[in-house]
C-alpha cells in the first residue's frame, strides 16, 4: 500500500510543479485521483520536509473581527493541504 501512496505523492508533486505544462499537470492530477478512488484513499500525507514549507509574511488582521479573512485563509489552507 505504501507504494501506491508514494506514486500518488509523486503525481501530486508533478501536478503542482511549476515546470510542468498545463497538460502534464492535468494528467498527473487525473491519474492521482484515479489511483485514490481505485484504492479508496481519501488523503495522502506528505512525508517530505521539503514539501512542508512554511510561508511567512505579515499577519492577518483576524483579531480585528474580519471573519472573511479567517474564512479565506482556512479555505486556501484546505485547498493546498496545509494549515493556516
Amino acid at each position: 500500500m505504501e507504494k501506491i501512496h508514494d506514486k500518488i505523492r509523486k503525481l501530486l508533486r508533478l501536478a503542482r510543479d511549476k515546470g510542468a505544462n498545463e497538460n502534464e499537470a492535468a494528467n498527473a492530477m487525473a491519474m492521482a485521483s484515479q489511483l485514490m478512488l481505485a484504492h479508496n484513499i481519501e488523503h495522502v500525507a506528505e512525508e517530505s520536509e521539503e514539501e512542508s514549507r512554511v510561508i511567512k509574511g505579515h499577519p492577518m488582521g483576524a483579531g480585528r473581527g474580519d471573519k472573511w479573512e479567517t474564512f479565506i485563509a482556512s479555505a486556501t489552507a484546505k485547498l493546498y493541504n496545509c494549515r493556516s
